[in-house]
């Protein structure tokens, strides 16, 4: 998995080569979202993306084929009535 463009990567490794391949672009589900991690479930049907811009926390699930992520749902990590425009994924401008 790798964040950016707001957006999030999804790469296969080739078990015999050990080489990356593309699978799919996953775009974020805000405008300028700005994913900036994005971490998998120990299940490994899950990744959990946290958004730079918005403050927001999307859970997505890999597809049954395993060549792209599908959005379940999205949660404002900001405490009521923050400001996304004043944190920075997990810290404060303030």
């Amino acid at each position: 998995l790798y964040s950016g463009r707001n957006c999030v990567w999804l790469y296969h490794v080739d078990k015999e080569t050990g080489l990356l391949k593309e699978s799919s672009k996953n775009i974020a589900k805000r405008e300028h979202d700005g994913p900036r991690h994005a971490w998998p479930h120990p299940n490994g049907k899950i990744v959990y993306s946290l958004q730079e811009h918005s403050s927001y926390v999307d859970v997505l699930e890999l597809t049954e084929d395993g060549q792209r992520l599908e959005w379940l749902e999205g949660v404002d990590i900001l405490p009521e009535g923050g400001d996304c425009h004043l944190f920075w994924a997990d810290g404060a401008f303030q």
